[in-house]
């Protein structure tokens, strides 16, 4: 009986640590939604976060190809800079106009906010290939900062 009783108490206790655990708020985070950077056949882009303009502590956040194009979501911490660094690749077909590889990288930081969602978009048709990233609304970010893309960040991926 003692045995029974013993375990019978034993597995509610685990039960009710398990239920407590599993209901820990997560912490605090905003919403990325990321936009490929290219499209097509021979097309390729990427979105990665760092803790600073150097590219240390990187976390891919999402990847596009031909067979993985449109939008990705991911969360990310809140009140902290945060650095993303964008890379797209295009290999343009012989006979085209611009002949050979075309690729570039964009960086910018910002603070996000608690419970926001940002739109990430990195565009290989403009001149100098803007990271563009504005709240859901399309409003620019107050604390939005470009930074020229340096040193390990070139390497980066």
């Amino acid at each position: 009986m003692r045995t029974l009783t013993f375990v019978a108490l034993h597995s509610l206790a685990l039960a009710i640590s398990g239920r407590a655990w599993a209901q820990q708020p997560e912490p605090p985070s905003a919403e990325l939604r990321i936009v490929a950077g290219t499209s097509g056949i021979s097309a390729s882009s990427w979105v990665a976060s760092y803790t600073s303009e150097t590219c240390d502590g990187g976390k891919r956040l999402a990847s596009f190809s031909f067979v993985t194009r449109g939008k990705k979501e991911a969360r990310v911490p809140v009140g902290q800079r945060l650095y993303l660094l964008a890379a797209a690749h295009v290999e343009k077909p012989v006979g085209a106009d611009d002949v050979g590889k075309s690729s570039c990288r964009g960086m910018a930081s910002f603070v996000p906010e608690a419970g926001k969602i940002y739109e990430v978009k990195h565009d290989l048709e403009t001149r100098n290939c803007p990271l563009l990233i504005t709240d859901a609304s399309g409003a620019p970010l107050p604390t939005l900062e470009k930074h020229k893309v340096k040193g390990p960040c070139k390497k980066a991926g």
